[in-house]
């Protein structure tokens, strides 16, 4: 990650702080992600009678289809803890990268597509998931709001930042209130693509108002991988 000198810098006080909270993060992250992939795993395990059927017609156990897919999430889970290790321990003055890395193991270790279908998930466990999914949504909106710089520009996008942050907290933790978009499929569809519209807004703007070279590649490069790795997984 190239420095930008006009973003805010962390102190070295700040720096070995960040990075002893993101190891420690890190490790609640493995832990979560751990137990989630144990439930996972047994509710692949117990799968309809159809996709049993499909699988034995390509000589496919249920075992090996199990491991398949949590195997991919693990992949995919320590790509993200690689890429956000180096960015920490290279860039720790970077407000932004410091961001970034703590961001990576969101995405990594809670983005499951699947996890709010284990239809034996445990009622003590709705909290540690409801908690992970606010968590790595929000991060995820705004780290297209404000890289490469750690600035929200164009300014309207913070309070849009606080609205989109408030609904993510309805929908998270109070999934029967009116106010909850997704219980509205016309309101919960349009806010989805006006976000979505927003996210790819945002960055293209950032790209084509720099005018640093390196760092329109850099977030060419960045946001595309991010795009990227959600979308195909």
């Amino acid at each position: 990650m190239i420095a930008d000198l006009s973003a805010p810098q962390l102190s070295t006080r700040w720096q070995r702080a960040a990075q002893v909270l993101w190891t420690l993060v890190t490790l609640l992250a493995l832990a979560f992600f751990s137990y989630e992939v144990s439930l996972s795993y047994n509710e692949l395990l117990d799968a309809p009678l159809n996709l049993r059927e499909n699988l034995a017609s390509h000589g496919i156990s249920l075992r090996v289809y199990a491991s398949y897919l949590t195997g991919l999430r693990s992949i995919y889970m320590l790509v993200h803890l690689v890429i956000a290790g180096i960015v920490i321990f290279k860039r720790p003055n970077e407000r932004i990268a410091v961001f970034t890395a703590f961001f990576l193991v969101l995405l990594g270790t809670t983005f499951w597509p699947l996890a709010e279908r284990v239809a034996d998930q445990p009622d003590v466990w709705r909290l540690p998931r409801a908690i992970a999914n606010l968590l790595m949504s929000g991060s995820l909106l705004f780290f297209f709001l404000i890289f490469p710089d750690g600035r929200f520009t164009p300014r309207w996008t913070k309070p849009v930042a606080v609205v989109m942050l408030g609904l993510l907290v309805i929908e998270n933790f109070f999934p029967e209130s009116r106010l909850n978009p997704q219980n509205n499929w016309t309101v919960g569809a349009t806010l989805s693509l006006i976000t979505m519209v927003i996210m790819v807004y945002v960055p293209v703007h950032r790209y084509r108002s720099m005018s640093n070279p390196v760092l329109r590649q850099q977030t060419k490069w960045v946001v595309y991988g991010i795009s990227a790795a959600i979308i195909g997984f």
